[in-house]
């Protein structure tokens, strides 16, 4: 709890209404609301005595002299009562025994200075009734104040704050320092027109200052949030479902990386309804020439389809093929020469190899020319398409 200042101006004449607050160098009191007030400034010392006796009988008995030398002296200017209703010892009583109560109260005699004595009721005493209101301390206070209940109970806090911060029963961080530093009794009695309070404990987190609207100010457009508008359409909630029972996966899309070459198996593919031309020996020497250029050339982009079936035979006729003339003649000539000499059995073997190589090479020769023909043929429509030929 933090107990903040709060200033306000006192009244040092008495008013009906108004809570009389008694100080003095060693104690304060607070009272209650006064609900009668008499002036007794011009009054002589008998009508003073015979007025209190109708008040209450029992305030002449044992009268301090200190109270009997100020009345004598006709130095008294006011004389009220306080209403007890506040009290704790009224609250506790019978309807009965309040009723009896009625018109009557604690009675104050102050003097022309401001100084006051106090006359207890004794209905609502505890040990304090009558003259031993102050509990054997001076009968005058030295000063009092008059102000509103809520003003003298904040003196008071501020007082009982100050001895509680003094003793260490209270830590001063929870006390204003204007409190602390004030000094209520030496400013009622210097007769100080402005008194620094105690105000009510409030909650102190944090020291945050609530201010009002600054004057001139546009004040913010309050946020507004209603409802649904009656008869609106409500939209409709996106649903996010999991997969459909029972429903095939989609497929996954599976990226490879690039397929490493094979070699080519077997050997190419021949149109059965292409006749290959007979064996010479130009052809032979020019089908090794195009094998060699064939196997030294750059392999062409397209891939070359290769099939693993064996090759079906050529269909023949059963006639024996034959050969041009000249052809024919040069036939018998190299058969001459191959046989002649002790070494004609193996140059008629070497021949015969030598031919089924130059078979093997011519119809290679004109497969690779095939592809040859139709890379060159793609790659002049590629070189039209793009605008360079």
């Amino acid at each position: 709890m933090f107990f903040p200042a709060q200033e306000f101006e006192p009244e040092y004449v008495p008013k009906v209404g108004l809570t009389p607050f008694e100080v003095s160098k060693t104690v304060s009191h607070k009272g209650t609301p006064i609900f009668q007030l008499t002036d007794t400034a011009d009054m002589a010392s008998d009508d003073l005595l015979k007025y209190l006796s109708g008040l209450d009988p029992r305030i002449l008995e044992n009268m301090p002299q200190e109270v009997m030398d100020e009345i004598n002296s006709g130095n008294i200017s006011h004389i009220f009562q306080t209403d007890p209703s506040t009290s704790q010892k009224y609250l506790d009583m019978t309807p009965s025994e309040q009723k009896a109560l009625e018109g009557k109260g604690s009675i104050y005699l102050r003097t022309k200075e401001g100084r006051t004595a106090r006359f207890k009721l004794p209905e609502i005493s505890d040990g304090d009734a009558g003259w031993n209101a102050n509990k054997g301390n001076s009968i005058f206070m030295d000063q009092t104040i008059y102000d509103t209940t809520e003003n003298t109970r904040s003196l008071s806090a501020a007082e009982a704050l100050k001895k509680n911060v003094q003793r260490g029963e209270r830590a001063a961080e929870t006390v204003d320092e204007k409190i602390l530093r004030s000094n209520v009794v030496e400013e009622i009695l210097s007769g100080s027109k402005t008194l620094t309070g105690a105000g009510s404990g409030v909650a102190v987190p944090t020291a945050t200052v609530t201010t009002g609207p600054t004057p001139g100010a546009v004040p913010p457009t309050p946020t507004v949030t209603t409802g649904p508008t009656p008869g609106a359409v409500p939209p409709t909630p996106t649903v996010t479902t999991g997969p459909t029972p029972g429903a095939f996966p989609p497929t996954p899309t599976v990226t490879t990386g690039p397929t490493p070459p094979k070699k080519p198996i077997g050997r190419p593919v021949i149109s059965a309804n292409t006749t290959a031309p007979t064996p010479t020996a130009a052809g032979a020497q020019q089908t090794a020439q195009a094998t060699t250029q064939s196997g030294n050339a750059t392999p062409p982009p397209k891939a070359t389809i290769h099939s693993n079936a064996p090759t079906p035979p050529r269909p023949s006729s059963g006639a024996p093929a034959k050969a041009p003339g000249k052809m024919r003649a040069l036939a018998d000539d190299v058969s001459a020469a191959v046989t002649k000499g002790p070494n004609g059995a193996r140059n008629l073997k070497m021949l015969g190899i030598a031919g089924a190589l130059g078979v093997a090479g011519f119809g290679l020769s004109r497969g690779t020319r095939s592809v040859q023909d139709e890379n060159e043929t793609n790659k002049r429509l590629e070189m039209q398409r793009r605008g360079i030929i």
